[in-house]
């Protein structure tokens, strides 16, 4: 066979006996080296709902029994039978049900696997190519303007919440990412730019350093690394407490789905306040000012129109602004003619 497989003949084909879970950690094992840590960590975190599911409805996910029954079972588990079951080594039932979009993204890697499964004669079905998992529109949370003026000039007494408010106002002016922010050092910061490769997708971005943003890095200049670290839960702690104080506290309602079910949530504005809320304030100021969309694209490495909309929202007083310039000479036309025909 080794001497077959060098001459360029054709091997035996590779009988599937492997399992579904099985080939689900080998994939997860094979794409490390090629997929960002946040990537690797999503594809885990699906594979062990799956697994989850399995243990939980005792129904065994085999390549065999893939088909649109089984996507209904797991719909059905998702949406409405969830919180029935204990969490894992735990004697606490799950709190809540799957949203759509995180069925979605769920449903992405599982047919993603399944692609991968394919080709590797693991899998031979394509019944998973029609499994939906439709995901609703979410709420786009941003600092507003002035709301980022309050943070940014605030003084705080502690320490700890200074230096919180630093690393999230640095992301508010440059449109990184936590991670990326966590890794700046001098070696990024290159004749007013941010010169940086993206942890998530190794795109190399090119960021002016606005006068906002150079007072952050002077502050920590005696340090290599930019700015202070923290883990992603303390700091979205942390900023919450920041914002509590500096009185971004307004009433603010997002809406959710659990189990596909509309519930509106009410709370002052700085609850809802997480690091990833920076990358999405840079967005939204960017976009107020009128910087072209492709320069904001390029900025925060987005390729894909579509994921720049996620995080665009129209405010409603650029929206005035905008329409009314856009009609501006409609309007001064039609006015015109309208005065000229009144007696």
């Amino acid at each position: 066979m080794v001497e077959d497989f060098f001459a360029g003949k054709s091997t035996n084909k590779k009988i599937s006996k492997i399992t579904f879970n099985g080939a689900f950690e080998e994939y997860l094992e094979t794409g490390k080296p090629t997929k960002g840590y946040n990537t690797n960590r999503n594809y885990k975190t699906a594979k062990n709902f799956y697994m989850e599911f399995q243990e939980n409805t005792g129904i065994k996910i085999a390549f065999e029994n893939i088909d649109m029954q089984l996507w209904d079972e797991i719909i059905k588990y998702s949406y409405e039978l969830r919180c029935n079951f204990l969490e894992p080594d735990s004697d606490k039932k799950y709190r809540i049900l799957l949203q759509p979009n995180t069925l979605a993204k769920y449903k992405n890697v599982l047919v993603s696997f399944l692609n991968w499964a394919t080709e590797r004669e693991y899998y031979f079905g394509t019944k998973h190519l029609k499994f939906k998992a439709p995901e609703q529109n979410i709420d786009i949370i941003y600092l507003t303007e002035n709301e980022l003026d309050q943070l940014y000039l605030h003084k705080f007494e502690s320490e700890k919440l200074d230096r919180v408010r630093d690393v999230f106002c640095l992301g508010c002016y440059t449109g990184l990412r936590y991670s990326d922010l966590n890794t700046l050092n001098n070696d990024h910061i290159q004749n007013g730019l941010i010169r940086k490769k993206l942890i998530k997708t190794s795109k190399l971005v090119e960021i002016p350093i606005l006068p906002m943003t150079q007072d952050i890095i002077n502050k920590y200049s005696n340090s290599f690394k930019t700015l202070p670290t923290y883990s992603d839960v303390k700091l979205n702690e942390y900023i919450k407490e920041c914002c509590k104080e500096a009185k971004i506290n307004q009433p603010y309602t997002i809406t959710k789905y659990p189990g596909n079910k509309r519930i509106d949530i009410t709370k002052p504005k700085h609850a809802f306040i997480v690091v990833h809320t920076a990358r999405k304030t840079f967005i939204n100021l960017a976009h107020k000012y009128d910087m072209p969309q492709s320069l904001i694209m390029d900025i925060v490495g987005h390729s894909e129109y579509e994921t720049f909309l996620k995080y665009r929202k129209y405010e409603p007083e650029k929206k005035k602004i905008d329409m009314k310039k856009a009609f501006e000479d409609y309007t001064h036309r039609i006015q015109t003619k309208k005065n000229m025909k009144t007696p």
